[in-house]
């Protein structure tokens, strides 16, 4: 077990190194994109872990085509079942556009010219968020001079947050859908019938 579980560590390790050699050398539109990105493969990997292991070889539900495949699924299920908090889902819905516009632009980004909005809500609703908002403190502290800057330094934080939070989750319990007893059908119907009556 804890050969696994430092094999899993040196692999994160690596990607973490892989992600940031990957920053350095991007423009800023590059940087939105891969950190983009990275919220998203975050997100269905927090999702893969709370659920059950598929029944089959292949896990076609977070495949391209599968219904959790897209960014936008996987911001909204991981909400649904309480991953990521209200404001979480909200800040990467507005990752989520900032990349989609920047996937559909050739000239260069920066919010300076382009998503000052997105920006400010962006940061505003990362302040909001409760377990983050020292770590951005810090961020600021270090004097960064630009939005793009700014925004980075935000979604890695966002990143190392959930990437934390990641290692906490365990699969969704057997319990939570139990059939409903003989008894509690018979209560059911005989309640079901009773305000039919009462019609």
């Amino acid at each position: 077990m804890k050969s696994k579980q430092n094999e899993e560590e040196r692999k994160k390790a690596q990607r973490v190194r892989e992600f940031f050699d990957a920053l350095k050398t991007e423009s800023q539109r590059g940087k939105i994109l891969i950190l983009a990105a990275h919220v998203d493969e975050v997100l269905g990997e927090m999702l893969r872990r709370f659920a059950k292991v598929p029944r089959k070889d292949q896990d076609w539900l977070f495949s391209g085509m599968g219904p959790l495949g897209s960014f936008a699924a996987r911001i909204e299920l991981a909400y649904r079942v309480g991953l990521i908090s209200k404001d979480a889902a909200d800040c990467y819905d507005i990752l989520r556009g900032i990349r989609n516009r920047c996937a559909h632009r050739l000239e260069a980004f920066s919010f300076a010219k382009q998503d000052g909005k997105a920006f400010n809500d962006f940061k505003t609703l990362s302040y909001k968020m409760s377990g983050i908002s020292r770590l951005l403190e810090l961020v600021e502290a270090i004097g960064l001079r630009t939005d793009d800057d700014v925004f980075n330094s935000l979604c890695v934080v966002h990143i190392a947050c959930l990437e934390a939070h990641s290692i906490n989750i365990t699969e969704a319990p057997d319990g939570f859908l139990r059939p409903a007893t003989l008894e509690e059908q018979k209560r059911f119907f005989a309640g079901s019938a009773g305000s039919t009556a009462a019609t």
